[in-house]
């Protein structure tokens, strides 16, 4: 086997890698983005309808309305039924859509691409190489989680700073009542999810590839 076809294989083999991380990071964000149980929860659990003065099926309605906004890419204006945003507000609702649509293509992507290697690895008997790779990548989510939970507002800043350019996430309550239906609480539940469903595919990863170890033993012997 030459150099430069050794070279490749071992590229391609790194770039699934790196697809499969992809794939945990972007599928944990999408589903704690549509994780609307969540926020019935929080409805529950807060004070949020007392703050914005509604009832919850109506609240609801409104979240539902702001999330088909950021989900769709044909909804270009953003409506909610009982609140009005600021300039300010509907440009960082607009980053968010864009930010939240390239993570449904890399998912898109990343899924098929996923697929494919876990398909070949089962062909091959080879799944006993997640082993490995999720036991590394299991303690990093914990790690970052306490991080967070030690000063989440400084944590909640420095995510903003570095994924926005500008200032427009500092909402106004009096012009922005938005903000109000997405208090700090229900943004730290978000991470706490999103910290989980990262465990959850890896600990099912580390599952699956010690099974497939065991069962590479058994048939040697």
């Amino acid at each position: 086997m030459s150099v430069i076809k050794l070279g490749i294989q071992k590229l391609i083999h790194w770039l699934r890698y790196l697809c499969g991380w992809l794939f945990i990071l972007t599928s944990s964000i999408f589903l704690t983005v549509h994780a609307v149980w969540l926020y019935r929860i929080m409805l529950s659990k807060t004070d949020i309808l007392r703050e914005v003065n509604l009832s919850k099926p109506v609240m609801l309605q409104n979240y539902h309305q702001l999330l088909q906004y950021l989900d769709f890419p044909w909804v270009t204006r953003l409506h909610m039924s009982n609140f009005t945003d600021s300039a300010a507000a509907l440009k960082h609702f607009a980053d968010v859509k864009n930010l939240l649509l390239l993570n449904n293509v890399v998912l898109i992507l990343t899924l098929i691409v996923t697929a494919v290697g876990l398909w070949r690895m089962v062909r091959e008997d080879r799944l006993w190489q997640l082993v490995i790779p999720m036991r590394i990548a299991l303690p990093v989510a914990p790690v970052i989680a306490v991080i967070m939970s030690v000063n989440f507002e400084s944590f909640f800043i420095t995510f903003h700073k570095l994924l926005f350019r500008n200032d427009d996430w500092l909402f106004d309550p009096d012009q922005d009542a938005i903000i109000n239906a997405l208090p700090a609480s229900f943004f730290l539940a978000c991470f706490a999810l999103f910290f989980i469903l990262i465990e959850v595919w890896l600990i099912a990863g580390l599952i699956v590839g010690k099974h497939s170890l065991r069962h590479a033993h058994t048939y040697k012997h």
